[in-house]
């Protein structure tokens, strides 16, 4: 809110306009995402005080409680960041993120399956803790997008090619179409693995005559299970036989889908649960209601 706030109040105050780029967001998106990760994970081991057990009134909210809950979850999380610290120098936010994630997925398993030890738990409970989770994992793919992402760009003509991520892109030829109202500038590109074509994508570079804007660049992306191909042109030689190709490979983007799929059925859940359910009396009340005490007569004079 802040960030998209920023620029049209420091236009209105100063006459400048001030642009929330990504140092911006990333000084203050990231602390606050790893707090955020760090509390729902502890949360996820904190008994709920309507959350009651079938012999006995036991709490996690104690201080011994909470440390043999958190124990394992921690020790999860902790265990993550030393075995991707061994496969190489990530970097230190996304390996953060990675390790408060596994934190808070430990978290929410051991508290969805301590039901099978005789603890109850509502259905809006369990729709908090699974949104919760799919939360993590919508970090997860955030965080491994951006801090294992490569690119590449460059100028290429017919023929060339620009490798990146295991990839070699290849400009195949370049395409025009034009009518009343637009000029759109086609690059047709096969995209290969290991020598062999995958893909055929065709990133395009569209402006409009009749505007003084930038032209408009629509992508062209292949999506597969562990990463996704990014394709586009940015610039195009004036004989037509060359463009500026931005490739860019980033990981796990269908896992921040599916993400998404879990937070809504958490969503779901907790509604579900949550409509028609009876108010809970305050403890010790029994579900009496209060007694008013009545005013006294004043005394006959």
């Amino acid at each position: 809110m802040l960030g998209l706030l920023l620029p049209p109040a420091a236009e209105l105050l100063r006459g400048e306009r001030a642009e929330a780029g990504p140092p911006y967001y990333e000084g203050t998106l990231v602390p606050g995402l790893l707090a955020l990760l760090a509390l729902m994970g502890a949360a996820a081991r904190v008994r709920h005080p309507r959350d009651g057990t079938a012999g006995g009134t036991r709490h996690w909210d104690t201080a011994t409680g909470a440390r043999r809950g958190l124990a394992w979850p921690l020790a999860v999380g902790a265990g993550t960041v030393a075995a991707l610290a061994l496969t190489g120098p990530p970097p230190v936010m996304a390996l953060a993120v990675f390790g408060l994630a596994a934190f808070v997925l430990a978290a929410v398993a051991g508290r969805l399956l301590a039901r099978t030890g005789g603890e109850p738990m509502g259905l809006r409970r369990a729709g908090g803790l699974v949104a919760h989770a799919g939360i993590a994992l919508a970090a997860v793919a955030v965080a491994a997008s951006s801090g294992y992402a490569e690119e590449a760009t460059a100028r290429v003509w017919t023929g060339g090619s620009v490798p990146a991520g295991g990839y070699t892109v290849r400009l195949e030829a370049v395409e025009r179409d034009a009518d009343a109202t637009a000029t759109t500038i086609t690059a047709v590109v096969s995209a290969a693995r290991e020598g062999t074509v995958v893909d055929v994508l065709r990133p395009s570079l569209t402006s409009y005559p009749a505007s003084d804007g930038p032209p408009v660049a629509r992508p062209a992306v292949r999506s597969v299970l562990l990463h996704d191909l990014y394709v586009s042109v940015t610039d195009v030689g004036e004989d037509g036989r060359s463009a500026v190709l931005r490739v860019a490979v980033n990981p796990f983007m269908s896992l921040l889908w599916a993400s998404g799929a879990i937070i809504a059925l958490g969503g779901l859940l907790a509604l579900i649960g949550g409509r028609g359910r009876p108010r809970t009396p305050p403890p010790g009340s029994h579900g009496r209601r209060a007694s008013v005490p009545r005013p006294r007569r004043a005394a006959a004079m």
